[in-house]
C-alpha cells in the first residue's frame, strides 16, 4: 500500500481522517454483526456457552449490587439505562484488569471516562472476585466484546435498511447497540507481531525478525526483506542491540508486501512521538496546533501524512479494499442472504434461489445497487422490465457469481467471528 502523499494540505487531511473514521465505524458495525451471529448461531445453539453466560450474568449482578456505587448515586430511570450502566460497570472491571495485568501502558479515553464515573471498582474486589473478572476478560478479548453485548438476537433488517434502503445516519445510529469494543484476537495482523519493548517476548511462532532503527535506511531494510523472504532458514535483519521497532514474522501466514507495509506504517506511527505532545485539530479549518506549543505549524504539517498512516496501521487498514460504499452494500446483501439461509426451514441449497430473488427485486426497485457487482449492469440491462435467468446473460451470471462469493465471505466472517477482507476469505480456503 502506498503511503500518504507528503504534499497533503490540512483540508485534504481532514477529509481523509473523516473518511478513515467512517470506515472504522462501519468496520466495527460489521465486526459486531458477524460476532453476534457467531455467538448466537454457532455457540448458543450448541449449548457451548450457556453455562458461561449464565455465570457471567450472575457475576455482573452480584458485583453491581455490592460495588456499583454509581447505581446508588444516580439510579437508572428505566430498564435500558440500567442495562447500559451495567455494561459500563462491567467494562470498567475488564479495562482495569487489562491495564493492570496485560498492558500497563495502555490508555483509552472512553474507558478512562468510565473509570472516573464508576470509581475504578476493580480496586474494591476480593481476590476470588478478581479471578472471575479474569475469566470474563479473557472471553472479552477472544470475541472483542463483553459476552452480555452479544447475548441478543440480531436485527436482520438493520444492515439492509442502512445501506440498501439508505436510511439516514441518525436512524442507523439510533439502532446501534451500546457496545464497547475490545481489540480481539482476530483483529491482529496475521503472521506479524510488532514489538517496541525489548523486554517483551513475541507471542507468535516466527521465522523472520526485523530490527529497525530510525538511523537505518528504509530502502535498505526493504531490500533485505525481499532478498531473504524465500529462504527456508530462520532469518534476522538489522541489529538486535540497537533498534526502535522489531517485527516478528511467520512467513507462511503473510505476504512480504504486507510486512513491508506494516513496517513502513509503524515507522510513520512512531514519528508522531517527535511532536512532544498531542495535536489539536480545529473544526473550523484553521491550521492544527501543538498543545504544548513546542513545534511550529510547518513541523506539524509535515507530519500530517504520518498521522494518517499511523491511524491506518492502528486500524489494520493496510490491504487494498473496496470503496466504503461498495463494501457496505455488498456486505449488507451478503448478510441478508446469510440470515435468510439460516432462518428455520431454509438450507444452503437455497442460496442461489435467494440470490435470484434479490437480483429481481433490486433490478425493479434499486438497479444502481447492482452496478456494485457489474459496473455496467444498469447501462446494459436497465431497459429490461425483469431478469430472465434462463437466458444465462453474462452480466447477470457475473452478479450471481459475485453474490455467491459475498455469501461465502459472510459465512467465513461469522465462522471466524471476525471482519475479514475478500482476500483474507480467499486465503482461508487455500
Amino acid at each position: 500500500m502506498k503511503k500518504t502523499e507528503k504534499s497533503i494540505d490540512y483540508k485534504k487531511f481532514q477529509n481523509e481522517m473523516d473518511h478513515l473514521e467512517d470506515a472504522r465505524r462501519f468496520r466495527e458495525f460489521w465486526r459486531y454483526s458477524y460476532t453476534q451471529r457467531h455467538v448466537i448461531h454457532d455457540l448458543f445453539q450448541q449449548s457451548a456457552l450457556e453455562d458461561v453466560v449464565e455465570h457471567a450474568f450472575d457475576l455482573a449482578f452480584h458485583l453491581q449490587e455490592r460495588y456499583g456505587l454509581s447505581f446508588r448515586w444516580s439510579p437508572p430511570k428505566n430498564e435500558d439505562s440500567k442495562i447500559i450502566l451495567l455494561l459500563e460497570f462491567m467494562n470498567c472491571l475488564i479495562y482495569s484488569y487489562h491495564k493492570k495485568n496485560c498492558q500497563p501502558e495502555f490508555r483509552d479515553g472512553i474507558y478512562e471516562q468510565l473509570l472516573h464515573k464508576h470509581k475504578d471498582p476493580l480496586k474494591m474486589l476480593k481476590k476470588s472476585e478478581v479471578e472471575e473478572v479474569k475469566k470474563l476478560h479473557n472471553l472479552s478479548i477472544k470475541y472483542g466484546y463483553l459476552i452480555y453485548e452479544l447475548y441478543q438476537d440480531p436485527n436482520p433488517d438493520l444492515a439492509w435498511d442502512a445501506f440498501i434502503d439508505q436510511s439516514s445516519d441518525e436512524t442507523f445510529g439510533n439502532a446501534m447497540p451500546p457496545w464497547f469494543p475490545y481489540c480481539s484476537e482476530s483483529d491482529q495482523i496475521q503472521g506479524i507481531e510488532i514489538v517496541l519493548d525489548p523486554n517483551k517476548t513475541p507471542k507468535i511462532t516466527w521465522d523472520l525478525v526485523i530490527y529497525y532503527s530510525h538511523h537505518n535506511t528504509f530502502a535498505h531494510i526493504k531490500r533485505q526483506i525481499f532478498d531473504k523472504w524465500d529462504s527456508q532458514e530462520e532469518k534476522t535483519i538489522g541489529d538486535n542491540s540497537n533498534y526502535d521497532i522489531a517485527l516478528f514474522v511467520n512467513r507462511s501466514d503473510c505476504k512480504k508486501n504486507l510486512v513491508v507495509n506494516t513496517l513502513e506504517m509503524q515507522i510513520s506511527h512512531s514519528k508522531l512521538n517527535t511532536l512532544g505532545g498531542f495535536v489539536a485539530f480545529p473544526g473550523n479549518g484553521d491550521n492544527p496546533v501543538l498543545a504544548n506549543g513546542d513545534s511550529t505549524t510547518e513541523q506539524i504539517k509535515n507530519l500530517l501524512p504520518d498521522i494518517i498512516d499511523g491511524f491506518r496501521i492502528s486500524e489494520g487498514s493496510l490491504e487494498k479494499s473496496w470503496s466504503l460504499e461498495k463494501n457496505n452494500i455488498r456486505r449488507a446483501i451478503g448478510l441478508y442472504h446469510w440470515d435468510k439461509v439460516h432462518t428455520p426451514g431454509s438450507s444452503n441449497s437455497e442460496v442461489k434461489e435467494i440470490i435470484r430473488q434479490t437480483i429481481q427485486h433490486l433490478h425493479s426497485d434499486k438497479i444502481s445497487i447492482l452496478d456494485q457487482y457489474h459496473s455496467n449492469y444498469s447501462k446494459l440491462l436497465g431497459d429490461l422490465q425483469f431478469v430472465n435467468f434462463d437466458d444465462k446473460d453474462e452480466v447477470v451470471e457475473t452478479v450471481i457469481r459475485e453474490m455467491e462469493r459475498d455469501f461465502k465471505l459472510t459465512n467465513d466472517c461469522i465462522k471466524q467471528a471476525a471482519y475479514l477482507t475478500p482476500s483474507q476469505s480467499k486465503s482461508k480456503t487455500k
